[in-house]
């Protein structure tokens, strides 16, 4: 009994100051998005400081077109996450139910892709773009972000049907259910919590991709979220004021901190089943 105590409270002494670690910076920064830039100026004081305001909220919805980056943003992300998750779902049944020649090639090639750094893809899919005379839409930054995450997808999707026992499938094809029915009414709901995972993990990698969206849209209806935090920065396009800069990255952080918890459940289970 006292070796189990001891066992959880090293448990606790390790994750106390881990959960801090993270935390701490994101409370720092909803803080000082509520500081007047003032009172952000004074350094550490702008966090024991009890002068709350809206101001820098009222101002990026007022006189920025923040909520025109956040549709361009959901639509560059969400969209992609869609897509891969669906098309990793069906490569990777094919790829744990047939045996066909080179399935160990297209099992492996996803690993490989993802070795393959955003920088090398930046000018290959810029003069592609350019060609088909897409630069600066939404198919330019779609067709970019699911080249990113749907190898991740169909990896991530491979390892979850592993886990799912192909006799079920087929006592749903005895009782009449052709193969795409045995895949809509018995693996997806079985699988769910890994999609849920591979989508939360395939969206959040669009939301926070910043170099290809930012070299595929150049016009200020474009502009993704990601994109316009960096204008924000110190040097960037946009004047400096501190307070805009923290609200807007807190505005950059609430999607995805959303779709987390709408989904956390299954996702946990998503990740507890693990990839193999």
């Amino acid at each position: 009994m006292r070796r189990h105590c001891r066992k959880r409270l090293l448990v606790y002494i390790l994750l106390i100051p881990t959960v801090v670690f993270l935390v701490l910076p994101i409370l720092w920064l909803l803080v000082l998005s509520v500081r007047p830039n003032s009172v952000i100026l004074k350094g550490i004081e702008s966090i024991t400081s009890t002068h709350f305001v809206l101001e820098n909220y009222v101002t990026l919805f007022t006189q920025y077109n923040v909520l025109r980056y956040v549709l361009n943003s959901v639509i560059g992300a969400g969209v992609p996450a869609f897509i891969s998750v669906l098309v990793g779902l069906l490569a990777g049944y094919a790829l744990v139910r047939f045996r066909f020649r080179g399935r160990q090639f297209f099992y492996s090639l996803p690993l490989f892709a993802q070795t393959v750094p955003i920088i090398a893809l930046v000018v290959p899919f810029y003069t592609l773009m350019l060609m088909l005379n897409t630069l600066n839409t939404y198919i330019a930054v779609i067709l970019a972000h699911i080249s990113l995450v749907l190898p991740l997808s169909v990896w991530m999707m491979t390892g979850y049907l592993r886990g799912v026992p192909p006799e079920i499938e087929e006592a749903a094809m005895v009782d009449g259910c052709s193969r795409l029915g045995a895949i809509s009414r018995v693996v997806i709901p079985i699988a769910m919590p890994g999609i849920a995972a591979t989508t939360v993990m395939s969206f959040l990698e669009s939301w926070g991709e910043f170099l290809l969206a930012y070299v595929l849209t150049t016009s200020e209806d474009m502009r993704l979220l990601a994109v316009a935090v960096y204008t924000f920065i110190p040097g960037g396009m946009a004047p400096t004021t501190w307070g805009l800069l923290f609200a807007l990255a807190a505005v950059f952080m609430a999607p995805s901190m959303l779709l987390f918890l709408l989904l956390q459940t299954s996702f946990k289970k998503g990740l507890a089943l693990g990839v193999t």
